[in-house]
């Protein structure tokens, strides 16, 4: 598995099998490893304001931060093992929210103080935060959870049928509204308002969805092997 992301500089870092996370310039020539990590790296993200901060997550349920000027560990967090995704709270980075098993972690970065959002009954697949920061989506098979930081408050969706839940991210400009991705469908759940629709997008399983706030764009990719592109103003 390889998983790549981009910083605002165009550099890409890539986590794979070999415990590695590995960053390449907007040529993808190599600036340099970082391969402190024990088990295959299963995700990674770049600190949205400290531009040298980066965090890699494994499968032993170790964390790491690193510093990408010196492509040394800055520090380590042991959490449960099935780790499977760590993201960096939007805008000053406070928190960083990792999927873990049956529930969802936040972490203080700079304090290590834990904030355990919510249980459910099968694993986290992933979790995705809106671009001010203020919540926080997570999606299992059946279920999907928005967490708002400031009330402290859930708001849950159920999927119903053999319309199973996989990926979600939320709407560039409009918070209120989750996409997630549905085996064919995507769902637009305006999660303020409990209403939803759904939009027919492919021909298998959307396993992973992107958004680009500064386009208005989000990006599908499902297992028909297609990745589409969706202009946000069409996803209202």
């Amino acid at each position: 598995m390889t998983i790549t992301t981009k910083d605002h500089l165009g550099h890409a870092e890539t986590a794979s099998e070999e415990h590695a996370n590995i960053i390449t310039d907007p040529g993808y020539y190599c600036l340099g490893t970082m391969d402190d990590h024990t088990a295959p790296v299963m995700s990674l993200d770049f600190h949205p304001k400290k531009t040298e901060m980066i965090c890699s997550n494994d499968s032993s349920g170790v964390i790491r931060y690193w510093n990408m000027d010196t492509f040394s560990s800055l520090d380590t967090l042991e959490v449960e093992e099935g780790c499977k995704q760590v993201r960096f709270q939007p805008q000053d980075g406070k928190y960083l929210a990792a999927a873990i098993q049956n529930f969802v972690l936040i972490v203080d970065v700079e304090t290590h103080t834990r904030i355990i959002t919510d249980f459910a009954p099968i694993n986290v697949l992933s979790v995705s935060w809106d671009t001010t920061g203020k919540y926080l989506a997570s999606v299992t098979d059946d279920s999907v959870s928005v967490w708002t930081l400031a009330e402290n408050k859930f708001h849950e969706l159920s999927s119903v049928g053999e319309n199973r839940f996989h990926s979600c991210v939320f709407h560039p400009s409009n918070p209120a509204i989750l996409i997630i991705g549905c085996y064919k469908s995507l769902k637009l759940w305006h999660w303020v308002d409990k209403k939803f629709i759904y939009l027919p997008a492919h021909e298998g399983l959307i396993s992973a969805l992107a958004d680009s706030p500064s386009r208005g764009i989000i990006a599908s990719g499902s297992y028909d092997e297609s990745i589409k592109i969706w202009k946000s103003v069409n996803l209202i």
